[in-house]
C-alpha cells in the first residue's frame, strides 16, 4: 500500500521528485512537523491533510489562507484520481496511483504513464521525469528503447511547438523576447521552475503557473476566482532612486466577469530611520475581451522612497467568477524629473498611476501624508477608489474626484512619522478639541495635524464622522463625505492668519487685564476656532481659557455655599446679597459658560427672596389682625383706624 499513492512535484526547484504517501497519509504544510514540508510562503504553516481508505486517498483543506485546488478547482475536500493535479498553494504536484486503470508501463509508453509525465522546461522543449526513465531501466530493456524514442520526440515537439499555431484560434506561440535592462529577468515570463513571485497572504485566491496562460514561451500565470475573489502577485523587491521612474510592463487576459490590474508598489527600506506606508500606482484595469493586452505604466519615484516591486492583480465582482492570465512581466528604470500635481507652501502633493487613484503629501523628502484615497466603500483595493485631480486655490491644495468619477464615500488617509507625532485635533459645531491616536467624532469640519513646520489643516466639504486607528507609528484616519461635493482643502499656507491669531491674543490678554473674564474667554475661543495652528498660541488660549472658565466656576459655587446658609437662617437680605454677587459675576463672564451658571444660580435666588417675604407678609398680616381686634375691643377706635390702613395696604388690592 505504502508504494501505491505518490505525489510528483510539477513545480519549485524539487520538480520531478517524487513523493510517496504512506497508509498513514501525510501532512502537507509549511512549518516543522508536517510530513511534507514546502518552503514557499504561500503554503499555509498546516496547510491539508492527505488521508488513505479503502477507496484511495482523500484530500482535506485545512483552511489554509491561499487553498488548495484539484484539477484547477478550488476544494475544501477532494477525492483524488490518478493523473490529476493538485496544487498547495503556489506549489503544484501530479497525484498518482498504480493501481488505477490505464497501461502498464512494461514494454510500451502511454502519453501520459503511471509515475512518471513529460512536462514544460523554461526552455520551451518537454522535460521528461527522471523517476520515468528508472522504472523503465527496472522493468525490461523495451522500456528503456521507448524512453529514448520518448525523449526524441518530446525534444522534437519542443522545436515544433515555437514555430506553429497552437490549436486554437489565433493562439500562436511565441518566443521569449528579453527585455534589455529587466529588474525582474530571472522571473520575466515565468518559464523557470520556480515562480520569484510570492502571493498576498490576505488573498483568497493565487496566481499559479499554468500552460494556458502563456503569452510567450511553456507558461505563464493564472488565477481563477470565484464571486467576489481577489489575488495578488508580487515580484520581488528592487532598488528605486531619486528622480527616476519605475517603467512596468505586462501582459494580461481577463476571461469572465473578472478583470486585471498593472502596478508598481514603492517602500522605503528596511533599514529606513521613518517607517512609511507602501504607495501603489497602478496602470488602468484591463476587462474581458478577446485576448491579451500589453499593460504598461510609468511610474516617478515618490520622495523618501527606495524600493519597488510590481505587482499583479486580479478580482471578480460579487456577483460572478472569472479568470486573469499574465505573462511577459518586466519593470526597468528611466530618468524622470518629478513632477507634483501641486505644491504650495514648500510642500507638493504627488498623484500616483496612470488614472491616478492617490496621492501623498511631502515636505522636501519627507512624507507627511500617504495613502490618500476617495473610495466609494469600505475597501482599501484600487477597485473602490475613485480618480483625482489636484490644484492649488489660494492657501489650499484642492484635492478631487475627477470629472465623471463615481461618488466618493469617504476620504482615507495616512499620517506618517513626525505628523502622526506632532499631534492630531479636530473642530466641529462645538469647538476644537484634542484627539488621542484613535479618534472618533461626529460633525468635524476640519482636522489639525502635526505642529509647527509640519502642520497640515484639512477642510473637509462638511461636517462628518471621522475615525481613526494606529497601525505602528502611523494614524490612519477616515472621513465620511456624506453627500457634500467630492473635495478636500490642504491648508499649508497659514501666513496670512499668523497676524489675525495675534490680534485675537493680544485682545483677550487686554480683556483679562481689565477684569472682562467674559469678553477675554471669548477672544480665547476664537482663537483656538479659527487658528488652531499657531502652537504656541493655541497653548497659551487652552491653558489662560481653562484658568478662566475653572475661576468663575469656583466663584459661582462659592455663591451656591451663601445661599445655602442664607436658607437655614431664613433672612431675605442675605439671599438679596447673593444674588447681586451672582449678577456680578455673570456680567464679568458675559458670554461664556460661567455667564449662564451663574445667571442660573441669581433666577433661584430671586425665587427664595420673593418666597421669604411672601411669608414674611402673612405673618405681618396676621399679627396687626390681632392688634386691630384687641383695640375695637377696647374702643380705641383712633388707634385702630391706623391699624387698620396699614393692614389694608399689605393686603394690597383685592
Amino acid at each position: 500500500m505504502d508504494d501505491r499513492f505518490s505525489l510528483r512535484f510539477e513545480s519549485t526547484d524539487r520538480r520531478g521528485e517524487v513523493v510517496r504517501i504512506p497508509s498513514s497519509g501525510l501532512t502537507v504544510g509549511r512549518k516543522p512537523g508536517c510530513t511534507l514540508q514546502l518552503l514557499d510562503n504561500s503554503v499555509s504553516g498546516k496547510h491539508a491533510e492527505l488521508r488513505v481508505d479503502g477507496d484511495g486517498v482523500r484530500l482535506v483543506d485545512l483552511g489554509s489562507t491561499n487553498g488548495t485546488r484539484v484539477a484547477g478547482q478550488r476544494v475544501s475536500e477532494a477525492r483524488l484520481d490518478d493523473g490529476c493535479t493538485v496544487v498547495f498553494g503556489n506549489v503544484a504536484f501530479v497525484f498518482r496511483d498504480l493501481e488505477a486503470d490505464g497501461p502498464a508501463l512494461e514494454g510500451e509508453l502511454d502519453t501520459a504513464p503511471a509515475g512518471a509525465s513529460a512536462t514544460a522546461a523554461g526552455d520551451g522543449l518537454e522535460r521528461v521525469d527522471a523517476s520515468l526513465v528508472a522504472r523503465s531501466v527496472q522493468r525490461s530493456p523495451a522500456g528503456l528503447v521507448g524512453v529514448g524514442i520518448l525523449v526524441l520526440a518530446a525534444a522534437g515537439l519542443g522545436a515544433w511547438l515555437l514555430l506553429r499555431p497552437a490549436g486554437g484560434a489565433g493562439d500562436v506561440l511565441r518566443a521569449v523576447v528579453p527585455v534589455p535592462g529587466n529588474l525582474l529577468a530571472e522571473g520575466y515570463s515565468f518559464e523557470g521552475d520556480r515562480d520569484p513571485f510570492a502571493a498576498h497572504e490576505a488573498a483568497p485566491a493565487a496566481f499559479l503557473p499554468h500552460g494556458g496562460a502563456r503569452h510567450s514561451g511553456a507558461q505563464g500565470l493564472r488565477a481563477e476566482l470565484a464571486a467576489g475573489e481577489w489575488a495578488e502577485h508580487r515580484s520581488p523587491t528592487f532598488a528605486a532612486r531619486a528622480e527616476r521612474e519605475v517603467r512596468a510592463q505586462a501582459a494580461l487576459r481577463a476571461r469572465g466577469a473578472a478583470f486585471a490590474r498593472l502596478g508598481v508598489e514603492f517602500s522605503v527600506a528596511e533599514d529606513a530611520d521613518e517607517p512609511r506606508g507602501p504607495i501603489t500606482a497602478w496602470a488602468e484595469p484591463v476587462e474581458a475581451g478577446a485576448g491579451f493586452v500589453e499593460s504598461a505604466i510609468a511610474a516617478p519615484v515618490p520622495p523618501g522612497y527606495a524600493r519597488a516591486r510590481v505587482v499583479l492583480r486580479a478580482r471578480a465582482p460579487s456577483g460572478e467568477g472569472g479568470a486573469v492570465d499574465a505573462d511577459d512581466v518586466s519593470a526597468v528604470e528611466a530618468p524622470a524629473p518629478r513632477r507634483p500635481a501641486a505644491e504650495l507652501a514648500g510642500a507638493a502633493l504627488d498623484l500616483h498611476g496612470v488614472q491616478p487613484l492617490s496621492a501623498s503629501l511631502s515636505r522636501i523628502d519627507r512624507v507627511l501624508v500617504s495613502g490618500i484615497q476617495l473610495t466609494t466603500g469600505s475597501g482599501a483595493g484600487p477597485e473602490d477608489a475613485v480618480p483625482l485631480v489636484a490644484r492649488v486655490e489660494g492657501p489650499h491644495i484642492v484635492l478631487a474626484a475627477a470629472p465623471g468619477a463615481p461618488r466618493p464615500a469617504r476620504l482615507v488617509l495616512r499620517l506618517e512619522g513626525a505628523l502622526a507625532a506632532g499631534g492630531l485635533a479636530t473642530t466641529a459645531a462645538d469647538g476644537y478639541r484634542t484627539a488621542g491616536a484613535a479618534p472618533e467624532r461626529e460633525g468635524v469640519e476640519t482636522l489639525l495635524l502635526g505642529r509647527g513646520v509640519n502642520l497640515v489643516r484639512v477642510v473637509l466639504p462638511g461636517p462628518g464622522l471621522v475615525r481613526g486607528g494606529r497601525e505602528g507609528a502611523a494614524i490612519v484616519l477616515s472621513a465620511e463625505l456624506g453627500n457634500h461635493e467630492p473635495l478636500v482643502r490642504f491648508h499649508l499656507d497659514f501666513s496670512a492668519d499668523k497676524g489675525a491669531a495675534e490680534d485675537l491674543a493680544h485682545r483677550a490678554r487686554g480683556a483679562s487685564g481689565r477684569g472682562e473674564l467674559g469678553a477675554a474667554i471669548a477672544a480665547w475661543s476664537e482663537l483656538l476656532d479659527r487658528f488652531p495652528y499657531e502652537a504656541a498660541l493655541v497653548e497659551e488660549a487652552e491653558a489662560t481659557r481653562a484658568k478662566l472658565v475653572q475661576q468663575g466656576l469656583s466663584e459661582v459655587r462659592d455663591l451656591r455655599a451663601e445661599a445655602e446658609r442664607a436658607r437655614f437662617f431664613a433672612l431675605p437680605s442675605l439671599f438679596s446679597a447673593a444674588r447681586e454677587r451672582a449678577l456680578a459675576v455673570a456680567a464679568r463672564f458675559a458670554g461664556s459658560e460661567v455667564e449662564a451658571e451663574a445667571g442660573r444660580l441669581a433666577a433661584a435666588l430671586e425665587t427664595e427672596v420673593v418666597a421669604l417675604r411672601r411669608d414674611e407678609d402673612r405673618a405681618e398680616r396676621e399679627r396687626l389682625a390681632a392688634v386691630l381686634g384687641v383695640l375695637e375691643a377696647r374702643g380705641a377706635t383712633g388707634l385702630a383706624a391706623e391699624v387698620r390702613a396699614r393692614l389694608t395696604q399689605l393686603e394690597g388690592p383685592r
